[in-house]
C-alpha cells in the first residue's frame, strides 16, 4: 500500500464520519423523522432509535482513521524502565 492510498482512505473515512454526524444532528432536531444515508451503492434509512448505533460506528471509524494516520506518519514508542 502506498501512502497516497492510505491518505485517500483517511479522506473517505472522514467523509463517512461527517455524513454520520449530519444524520445524528438531523435526527436530534427532528426526532419523529428518518434520515437516509446514501453511499452511492446502498441506501440506509435511520431513525432516532439508531443514534447509539451511529455513534458506535463513528467511534470505529475514528479508531480506523487513527490507525491509518499512524501508518502514514509513523510512530515511536519510548519504553523507560521503572525502578
Amino acid at each position: 500500500m502506498t501512502d497516497q492510498f492510505l491518505v485517500d482512505q483517511v479522506a473517505k473515512i472522514e467523509d463517512q464520519i461527517n455524513d454520520l454526524n449530519e444524520a445524528i444532528t438531523f435526527l436530534y432536531a427532528n426526532p419523529h423523522k428518518s434520515y437516509t444515508l446514501d453511499s452511492g451503492q446502498t441506501r440506509t434509512t435511520v431513525t432516532r432509535n439508531d443514534i447509539d448505533e451511529l455513534n458506535n460506528l463513528i467511534d470505529k471509524l475514528l479508531n480506523r482513521r487513527s490507525t491509518l494516520l499512524t501508518r502514514i506518519n509513523g510512530s515511536v514508542s519510548l519504553i523507560e524502565p521503572y525502578y
